[in-house]
Protein backbone atom coordinates (compact mmCIF):
# COMPACT_ATOMS: atom_id res chain seq x y z
CA UNK A 1 0.00 0.00 0.00
CA UNK A 2 1.15 3.46 -0.90
CA UNK A 3 1.67 6.12 1.99
CA UNK A 4 -1.60 7.70 0.74
CA UNK A 5 -3.68 5.11 0.92
CA UNK A 6 -2.28 4.04 4.31
CA UNK A 7 -2.78 8.00 6.12
CA UNK A 8 -6.68 7.30 4.72
CA UNK A 9 -7.30 4.52 6.22
CA UNK A 10 -5.21 5.20 9.72
CA UNK A 11 -7.68 8.83 9.77
CA UNK A 12 -10.80 6.75 8.87
CA UNK A 13 -10.13 4.96 11.60
CA UNK A 14 -8.80 8.09 14.02
CA UNK A 15 -12.42 9.35 13.54
CA UNK A 16 -13.76 5.45 13.91
CA UNK A 17 -12.65 5.42 17.53
CA UNK A 18 -14.15 8.71 19.35
CA UNK A 19 -17.63 6.85 17.84
CA UNK A 20 -16.76 4.04 19.97
CA UNK A 21 -15.47 5.89 22.90
CA UNK A 22 -19.08 7.48 22.99
CA UNK A 23 -21.24 4.23 22.45
CA UNK A 24 -19.52 3.33 25.32
CA UNK A 25 -19.50 6.70 27.52
CA UNK A 26 -22.89 7.78 27.41
CA UNK A 27 -24.12 6.87 30.81
CA UNK A 28 -20.80 8.26 32.21
CA UNK A 29 -21.51 12.06 30.81
CA UNK A 30 -25.31 12.05 32.11
CA UNK A 31 -24.83 10.82 34.96
CA UNK A 32 -21.86 13.45 35.51
CA UNK A 33 -24.33 16.12 34.22
CA UNK A 34 -27.56 15.29 35.93
CA UNK A 35 -25.19 15.35 39.33
CA UNK A 36 -24.14 18.62 38.40
CA UNK A 37 -26.54 20.46 37.13
CA UNK A 38 -29.42 21.03 40.04
CA UNK A 39 -32.04 21.96 38.07
CA UNK A 40 -32.93 18.66 36.93
CA UNK A 41 -33.48 15.14 38.56
CA UNK A 42 -31.84 11.91 37.76
CA UNK A 43 -34.27 9.85 35.52
CA UNK A 44 -33.72 7.26 33.21
CA UNK A 45 -36.26 8.82 31.00
CA UNK A 46 -33.61 11.97 31.06
CA UNK A 47 -30.66 9.36 30.48
CA UNK A 48 -32.28 8.28 27.71
CA UNK A 49 -33.09 11.14 26.16
CA UNK A 50 -29.17 12.12 26.58
CA UNK A 51 -28.50 9.21 24.43
CA UNK A 52 -31.23 9.72 22.15
CA UNK A 53 -29.78 12.93 20.97
CA UNK A 54 -26.82 11.55 19.85
CA UNK A 55 -28.81 9.55 17.58
CA UNK A 56 -30.33 12.08 16.17
CA UNK A 57 -27.67 14.36 15.17
CA UNK A 58 -26.04 10.93 13.49
CA UNK A 59 -29.55 10.69 11.30
CA UNK A 60 -28.38 14.65 10.50
CA UNK A 61 -24.90 13.95 10.30
CA UNK A 62 -25.08 11.13 8.19
CA UNK A 63 -27.47 13.20 5.49
CA UNK A 64 -25.53 16.60 5.52
CA UNK A 65 -22.15 15.25 5.01
CA UNK A 66 -23.47 13.18 2.53
CA UNK A 67 -24.10 15.99 0.33
CA UNK A 68 -21.11 17.83 1.27
CA UNK A 69 -19.10 14.81 0.30
CA UNK A 70 -20.91 15.50 -3.25
CA UNK A 71 -19.93 18.94 -3.12
CA UNK A 72 -16.29 19.29 -2.03
CA UNK A 73 -15.11 16.05 -2.10
CA UNK A 74 -13.97 13.09 0.10
CA UNK A 75 -10.77 14.58 1.22
CA UNK A 76 -12.12 17.61 2.37
CA UNK A 77 -15.74 16.12 3.72
CA UNK A 78 -13.58 13.53 6.06
CA UNK A 79 -11.04 17.35 7.45
CA UNK A 80 -15.01 18.51 8.13
CA UNK A 81 -15.69 15.05 10.41
CA UNK A 82 -13.42 16.30 12.66
CA UNK A 83 -14.74 19.71 13.49
CA UNK A 84 -17.99 18.55 15.77
CA UNK A 85 -15.71 15.89 17.56
CA UNK A 86 -13.35 19.00 18.74
CA UNK A 87 -15.69 21.27 20.04
CA UNK A 88 -18.22 18.39 21.48
CA UNK A 89 -15.35 17.60 23.54
CA UNK A 90 -14.42 21.55 24.31
CA UNK A 91 -17.93 21.68 25.64
CA UNK A 92 -18.44 18.39 27.88
CA UNK A 93 -14.77 19.55 29.41
CA UNK A 94 -16.25 23.40 30.14
CA UNK A 95 -20.17 22.55 30.83
CA UNK A 96 -22.24 21.22 33.75
CA UNK A 97 -25.27 22.31 32.62
CA UNK A 98 -27.33 18.98 31.45
CA UNK A 99 -29.17 20.87 28.12
CA UNK A 100 -25.15 22.37 27.16
CA UNK A 101 -24.47 18.64 27.58
CA UNK A 102 -27.34 17.92 25.27
CA UNK A 103 -26.34 19.89 22.99
CA UNK A 104 -22.92 18.86 22.75
CA UNK A 105 -23.86 14.95 22.85
CA UNK A 106 -26.07 15.87 19.58
CA UNK A 107 -22.06 17.19 17.83
CA UNK A 108 -20.60 13.83 18.51
CA UNK A 109 -23.39 11.92 16.75
CA UNK A 110 -23.18 14.49 13.74
CA UNK A 111 -19.63 13.24 13.55
CA UNK A 112 -20.41 10.09 13.63
CA UNK A 113 -23.40 10.22 11.30
CA UNK A 114 -20.44 11.61 8.97
CA UNK A 115 -18.13 9.07 9.83
CA UNK A 116 -20.50 6.09 9.29
CA UNK A 117 -21.54 7.66 5.61
CA UNK A 118 -18.25 8.65 4.24
CA UNK A 119 -15.63 6.83 5.22
CA UNK A 120 -17.03 3.21 3.69
CA UNK A 121 -17.45 4.99 0.33
CA UNK A 122 -13.98 6.68 -0.08
CA UNK A 123 -12.07 3.75 1.69
CA UNK A 124 -13.86 1.29 -1.00
CA UNK A 125 -13.37 3.68 -4.06
CA UNK A 126 -9.63 3.77 -2.89
CA UNK A 127 -8.88 0.32 -1.78
CA UNK A 128 -7.91 -2.75 -4.17
CA UNK A 129 -10.67 -4.85 -4.68
CA UNK A 130 -8.69 -7.55 -3.31
CA UNK A 131 -8.11 -5.99 0.32
CA UNK A 132 -11.27 -3.63 -0.18
CA UNK A 133 -13.12 -6.40 2.66
CA UNK A 134 -10.50 -5.88 5.05
CA UNK A 135 -9.61 -2.47 5.03
CA UNK A 136 -13.09 -1.28 5.42
CA UNK A 137 -13.61 -3.57 8.10
CA UNK A 138 -10.90 -1.90 9.72
CA UNK A 139 -13.51 0.69 10.95
CA UNK A 140 -15.64 -1.39 12.77
CA UNK A 141 -12.39 -2.83 14.67
CA UNK A 142 -11.74 0.96 15.53
CA UNK A 143 -15.23 1.38 16.88
CA UNK A 144 -14.81 -1.40 19.12
CA UNK A 145 -11.70 -0.79 19.94
CA UNK A 146 -13.03 2.97 20.93
CA UNK A 147 -15.63 0.74 23.44
CA UNK A 148 -12.64 -1.58 24.35
CA UNK A 149 -10.42 1.96 25.93
CA UNK A 150 -13.29 3.19 27.64
CA UNK A 151 -14.82 -0.24 29.47
CA UNK A 152 -11.68 -2.38 29.84
CA UNK A 153 -9.21 0.43 30.42
CA UNK A 154 -10.19 3.28 31.55
CA UNK A 155 -12.54 1.25 33.86
CA UNK A 156 -9.94 -0.22 35.68
CA UNK A 157 -7.16 2.89 35.88
CA UNK A 158 -9.13 5.80 35.69
CA UNK A 159 -12.29 5.28 37.73
CA UNK A 160 -12.61 8.80 39.25
CA UNK A 161 -11.50 10.76 36.75
CA UNK A 162 -12.23 9.08 32.79
CA UNK A 163 -14.25 11.81 31.41
CA UNK A 164 -11.32 14.35 30.99
CA UNK A 165 -9.24 11.60 29.81
CA UNK A 166 -11.76 10.52 27.04
CA UNK A 167 -12.61 14.60 25.76
CA UNK A 168 -8.64 14.72 25.70
CA UNK A 169 -8.43 11.67 24.12
CA UNK A 170 -11.23 12.12 21.60
CA UNK A 171 -9.83 15.75 20.75
CA UNK A 172 -6.67 14.88 19.62
CA UNK A 173 -7.87 11.70 18.22
CA UNK A 174 -9.89 13.89 15.75
CA UNK A 175 -7.00 17.18 15.47
CA UNK A 176 -4.68 13.83 13.98
CA UNK A 177 -7.16 12.80 11.87
CA UNK A 178 -7.71 16.33 10.17
CA UNK A 179 -4.08 16.81 9.99
CA UNK A 180 -3.53 13.42 8.46
CA UNK A 181 -6.57 14.21 5.79
CA UNK A 182 -5.16 17.30 4.62
CA UNK A 183 -2.00 16.86 4.65
CA UNK A 184 -2.02 13.67 3.16
CA UNK A 185 -5.06 12.11 1.56
CA UNK A 186 -5.96 12.26 -1.79
CA UNK A 187 -9.21 12.75 -3.44
CA UNK A 188 -10.41 9.66 -4.71
CA UNK A 189 -10.60 9.13 -8.70
CA UNK A 190 -14.43 8.02 -8.32
CA UNK A 191 -15.27 11.98 -7.63
CA UNK A 192 -13.03 13.19 -10.52
CA UNK A 193 -14.91 11.10 -13.04
CA UNK A 194 -18.41 12.38 -11.78
CA UNK A 195 -16.68 15.65 -11.74
CA UNK A 196 -15.78 15.06 -15.62
CA UNK A 197 -12.34 15.64 -14.40
CA UNK A 198 -10.66 13.25 -17.13
CA UNK A 199 -6.73 13.93 -16.00
CA UNK A 200 -7.41 14.26 -12.42
CA UNK A 201 -8.72 11.16 -12.16
CA UNK A 202 -5.16 9.65 -13.92
CA UNK A 203 -3.47 11.93 -11.37
CA UNK A 204 -5.03 10.90 -8.44
CA UNK A 205 -5.14 6.60 -9.59
CA UNK A 206 -1.26 7.29 -10.01
CA UNK A 207 -0.72 8.87 -5.79
CA UNK A 208 -2.86 5.78 -4.70
CA UNK A 209 -1.94 3.30 -6.91
CA UNK A 210 2.34 4.38 -7.27
CA UNK A 211 3.66 0.63 -6.68
CA UNK A 212 0.68 -1.56 -8.36
CA UNK A 213 1.62 -3.02 -11.71
CA UNK A 214 -2.29 -3.43 -12.99
CA UNK A 215 -2.66 0.70 -12.48
CA UNK A 216 -3.39 1.00 -16.68
CA UNK A 217 -5.71 -1.62 -16.42
CA UNK A 218 -7.75 -0.13 -13.66
CA UNK A 219 -7.66 3.62 -15.11
CA UNK A 220 -8.66 2.54 -18.60
CA UNK A 221 -11.90 0.37 -16.35
CA UNK A 222 -13.12 3.75 -14.68
CA UNK A 223 -12.25 5.84 -17.87
CA UNK A 224 -14.92 4.15 -20.05
CA UNK A 225 -17.24 3.90 -17.26
CA UNK A 226 -18.04 0.48 -17.40
CA UNK A 227 -19.34 0.64 -14.20
CA UNK A 228 -21.70 3.59 -15.06
CA UNK A 229 -23.93 3.09 -17.86
CA UNK A 230 -22.94 0.22 -20.62
CA UNK A 231 -24.41 -2.60 -19.51
CA UNK A 232 -23.58 -6.15 -21.00
CA UNK A 233 -25.94 -7.82 -23.40
CA UNK A 234 -29.37 -8.84 -22.26
CA UNK A 235 -28.44 -6.44 -19.10
CA UNK A 236 -30.57 -3.43 -18.00
CA UNK A 237 -34.10 -4.35 -18.93
CA UNK A 238 -36.28 -3.17 -15.83
CA UNK A 239 -37.04 -1.31 -13.27
CA UNK A 240 -33.96 -2.09 -11.47
CA UNK A 241 -31.21 -0.78 -14.39
CA UNK A 242 -33.63 2.15 -15.13
CA UNK A 243 -33.24 2.93 -11.03
CA UNK A 244 -29.85 1.34 -10.25
CA UNK A 245 -29.73 3.15 -6.66
CA UNK A 246 -32.99 0.87 -5.73
CA UNK A 247 -31.63 -2.59 -5.59
CA UNK A 248 -28.98 -2.04 -3.37
CA UNK A 249 -30.34 0.49 -1.30
CA UNK A 250 -33.24 -2.07 -0.51
CA UNK A 251 -30.85 -4.93 0.10
CA UNK A 252 -28.74 -2.49 3.15
CA UNK A 253 -32.12 -1.76 4.33
CA UNK A 254 -33.58 -5.05 4.61
CA UNK A 255 -30.34 -6.04 6.01
CA UNK A 256 -30.18 -3.76 8.65
CA UNK A 257 -33.78 -4.84 9.45
CA UNK A 258 -32.64 -8.01 10.45
CA UNK A 259 -29.82 -7.44 12.04
CA UNK A 260 -31.90 -5.43 14.37
CA UNK A 261 -34.26 -7.62 15.08
CA UNK A 262 -31.91 -10.82 14.87
CA UNK A 263 -30.51 -9.15 17.88
CA UNK A 264 -33.24 -7.90 19.79
CA UNK A 265 -32.33 -10.79 22.59
CA UNK A 266 -29.58 -8.27 23.76
CA UNK A 267 -32.53 -6.63 25.17
CA UNK A 268 -33.64 -9.27 27.47
CA UNK A 269 -33.32 -8.43 30.85
CA UNK A 270 -32.61 -12.59 31.19
CA UNK A 271 -29.78 -12.15 29.00
CA UNK A 272 -28.30 -9.10 30.44
CA UNK A 273 -28.68 -10.65 33.97
CA UNK A 274 -26.39 -13.22 32.75
CA UNK A 275 -23.68 -11.07 33.26
CA UNK A 276 -25.19 -8.81 35.82
CA UNK A 277 -25.67 -11.92 37.92
CA UNK A 278 -22.39 -13.68 37.50
CA UNK A 279 -20.19 -14.37 40.37
CA UNK A 280 -16.84 -12.49 38.80
CA UNK A 281 -15.31 -10.00 39.79
CA UNK A 282 -16.90 -7.29 37.83
CA UNK A 283 -13.05 -5.57 36.53
CA UNK A 284 -12.55 -8.97 34.69
CA UNK A 285 -15.76 -9.45 33.68
CA UNK A 286 -15.44 -6.20 31.80
CA UNK A 287 -11.73 -6.91 30.71
CA UNK A 288 -13.19 -10.59 29.14
CA UNK A 289 -16.20 -9.47 27.44
CA UNK A 290 -14.41 -6.42 26.21
CA UNK A 291 -11.22 -8.65 25.31
CA UNK A 292 -13.42 -11.10 23.63
CA UNK A 293 -14.69 -7.92 21.48
CA UNK A 294 -11.67 -6.84 19.96
CA UNK A 295 -10.26 -9.91 19.44
CA UNK A 296 -13.31 -11.58 17.51
CA UNK A 297 -13.11 -8.29 15.33
CA UNK A 298 -9.47 -8.58 14.15
CA UNK A 299 -10.02 -12.24 13.23
CA UNK A 300 -12.96 -11.08 10.88
CA UNK A 301 -9.90 -9.31 9.27
CA UNK A 302 -8.62 -12.11 7.78
CA UNK A 303 -11.47 -13.83 6.84
CA UNK A 304 -13.72 -11.39 5.05
CA UNK A 305 -12.08 -11.01 1.93
CA UNK A 306 -11.47 -14.89 2.08
CA UNK A 307 -14.86 -16.58 3.09
CA UNK A 308 -16.56 -13.46 1.46
CA UNK A 309 -19.63 -11.24 2.51
CA UNK A 310 -22.50 -13.97 2.35
CA UNK A 311 -20.61 -16.05 4.18
CA UNK A 312 -20.08 -14.50 7.14
CA UNK A 313 -23.03 -12.97 7.27
CA UNK A 314 -24.63 -16.21 6.98
CA UNK A 315 -22.58 -17.41 9.72
CA UNK A 316 -23.11 -14.73 11.82
CA UNK A 317 -26.91 -15.39 12.00
CA UNK A 318 -26.47 -18.92 12.43
CA UNK A 319 -24.33 -18.06 15.10
CA UNK A 320 -27.07 -15.62 16.89
CA UNK A 321 -29.43 -18.65 16.14
CA UNK A 322 -27.02 -20.99 18.23
CA UNK A 323 -26.84 -18.46 21.07
CA UNK A 324 -30.37 -18.25 21.48
CA UNK A 325 -31.07 -22.00 21.40
CA UNK A 326 -28.18 -22.79 24.33
CA UNK A 327 -29.45 -19.92 26.29
CA UNK A 328 -33.06 -21.70 26.37
CA UNK A 329 -31.07 -25.27 27.10
CA UNK A 330 -29.07 -23.33 30.08
CA UNK A 331 -32.12 -21.96 31.51
CA UNK A 332 -34.11 -24.79 31.31
CA UNK A 333 -31.48 -26.53 32.94
CA UNK A 334 -30.98 -24.06 35.64
CA UNK A 335 -27.11 -23.65 34.87
CA UNK A 336 -24.97 -22.03 37.24
CA UNK A 337 -24.91 -18.25 36.76
CA UNK A 338 -21.08 -18.58 35.98
CA UNK A 339 -21.90 -20.84 32.58
CA UNK A 340 -24.84 -18.34 31.98
CA UNK A 341 -22.07 -15.75 31.68
CA UNK A 342 -20.48 -17.28 28.77
CA UNK A 343 -23.46 -16.20 26.24
CA UNK A 344 -22.71 -12.34 27.05
CA UNK A 345 -19.48 -12.41 25.07
CA UNK A 346 -20.61 -15.18 22.80
CA UNK A 347 -23.01 -12.31 21.40
CA UNK A 348 -19.83 -10.24 20.44
CA UNK A 349 -18.19 -13.34 18.62
CA UNK A 350 -21.78 -13.49 16.47
CA UNK A 351 -21.52 -9.84 16.07
CA UNK A 352 -17.96 -9.61 15.08
CA UNK A 353 -17.82 -12.20 12.20
CA UNK A 354 -20.43 -10.97 10.38
CA UNK A 355 -23.16 -8.68 10.79
CA UNK A 356 -20.93 -6.03 12.84
CA UNK A 357 -18.73 -5.14 9.78
CA UNK A 358 -20.07 -6.26 6.79
CA UNK A 359 -22.39 -3.92 6.14
CA UNK A 360 -20.20 -1.23 6.03
CA UNK A 361 -17.90 -3.03 3.42
CA UNK A 362 -21.27 -3.92 1.52
CA UNK A 363 -22.18 -0.03 2.16
CA UNK A 364 -18.87 0.84 0.14
CA UNK A 365 -19.39 -1.36 -2.62
CA UNK A 366 -22.89 -1.95 -3.99
CA UNK A 367 -23.60 1.54 -4.77
CA UNK A 368 -23.33 3.29 -8.35
CA UNK A 369 -21.50 6.00 -8.19
CA UNK A 370 -24.19 8.76 -9.38
CA UNK A 371 -26.22 8.52 -6.51
CA UNK A 372 -23.18 6.52 -4.12
CA UNK A 373 -23.30 9.33 -1.74
CA UNK A 374 -26.58 10.13 -0.84
CA UNK A 375 -27.62 6.61 -1.08
CA UNK A 376 -24.94 5.69 1.67
CA UNK A 377 -26.45 8.98 3.60
CA UNK A 378 -30.04 8.06 3.38
CA UNK A 379 -28.75 4.10 4.37
CA UNK A 380 -27.08 5.76 7.44
CA UNK A 381 -30.00 8.08 8.38
CA UNK A 382 -32.17 4.63 8.05
CA UNK A 383 -29.46 2.48 10.32
CA UNK A 384 -29.56 5.38 13.02
CA UNK A 385 -33.27 5.60 13.21
CA UNK A 386 -33.18 1.96 13.90
CA UNK A 387 -30.77 2.65 16.85
CA UNK A 388 -33.17 5.56 17.92
CA UNK A 389 -36.68 3.14 18.35
CA UNK A 390 -34.27 0.76 19.71
CA UNK A 391 -33.39 2.93 22.24
CA UNK A 392 -37.22 3.80 22.82
CA UNK A 393 -38.01 0.36 22.95
CA UNK A 394 -35.54 -0.58 25.75
CA UNK A 395 -36.64 2.27 27.69
CA UNK A 396 -40.24 0.45 27.94
CA UNK A 397 -38.68 -2.99 28.29
CA UNK A 398 -36.92 -1.73 31.54
CA UNK A 399 -40.19 -0.40 32.97
CA UNK A 400 -42.60 -3.14 31.81
CA UNK A 401 -40.96 -6.40 31.01
CA UNK A 402 -43.91 -8.42 30.66
CA UNK A 403 -42.61 -10.93 28.62
CA UNK A 404 -39.06 -11.59 29.33
CA UNK A 405 -38.00 -14.00 26.92
CA UNK A 406 -40.19 -12.82 23.68
CA UNK A 407 -37.20 -10.77 22.63
CA UNK A 408 -34.92 -13.95 22.56
CA UNK A 409 -37.87 -15.49 20.45
CA UNK A 410 -37.91 -12.95 17.82
CA UNK A 411 -34.19 -13.13 17.48
CA UNK A 412 -34.12 -16.57 16.75
CA UNK A 413 -36.74 -16.22 14.25
CA UNK A 414 -35.65 -13.52 12.39
CA UNK A 415 -31.94 -14.91 12.28
CA UNK A 416 -32.51 -18.51 11.17
CA UNK A 417 -35.16 -16.61 8.36
CA UNK A 418 -32.12 -13.96 7.66
CA UNK A 419 -29.34 -17.27 6.84
CA UNK A 420 -31.79 -18.39 4.14
CA UNK A 421 -32.80 -15.14 2.89
CA UNK A 422 -28.68 -14.13 2.88
CA UNK A 423 -28.28 -17.50 0.75
CA UNK A 424 -31.01 -16.27 -2.09
CA UNK A 425 -31.15 -13.10 -2.61
CA UNK A 426 -27.44 -11.00 -1.80
CA UNK A 427 -24.79 -11.38 -4.08
CA UNK A 428 -21.09 -12.05 -3.54
CA UNK A 429 -18.62 -8.89 -3.87
CA UNK A 430 -15.10 -10.24 -2.72
CA UNK A 431 -12.65 -9.67 -4.95
CA UNK A 432 -14.86 -7.87 -7.49
CA UNK A 433 -13.83 -4.86 -8.92
CA UNK A 434 -17.26 -1.97 -8.44
CA UNK A 435 -18.06 -2.43 -12.45
CA UNK A 436 -18.75 -6.05 -11.46
CA UNK A 437 -20.72 -5.88 -8.76
CA UNK A 438 -22.88 -3.02 -10.66
CA UNK A 439 -23.59 -5.30 -13.41
CA UNK A 440 -24.18 -8.37 -11.42
CA UNK A 441 -26.86 -6.14 -9.29
CA UNK A 442 -28.14 -4.72 -12.60
CA UNK A 443 -29.01 -8.34 -14.12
Amino acid sequence: MTKILVAGILAGCLLMIPAGISEASYGLYAQRLLKDDHTVKITLTLISIFRLLSKIGSISGSLVFSILAEIIGRKYTITAISIPYIISCITFQLTSTYMMGCVANFLTGFSIGGAYSILPIYIGEVATKSSRGRLISLLHTSFILGRFFVGAILGQFFIKNSLPVINFTTGVLAIFAAILSIAFVTETPYFYLKKVKHELVKISLQKIRRENANYELELTEIQERKTFGIPDNGVGKGMFFKYKWLKPYLLLTCLYVLIWLSLFLTFSIPVRQTYYDANIDPEIKALVVGGVNLVSSLVILLLIDKLGRKLSLMYSFAAITGICLVFFVLKQSKAPLDVLFIIYPSISIAINIGVGPVPSVLLGEIFPLNQKMICSGISNAVYFTLQAVMLALDELNLKYDSFPNIHVYISFIVSTASVLIIKLFYIETKCKSLSEIERELNR
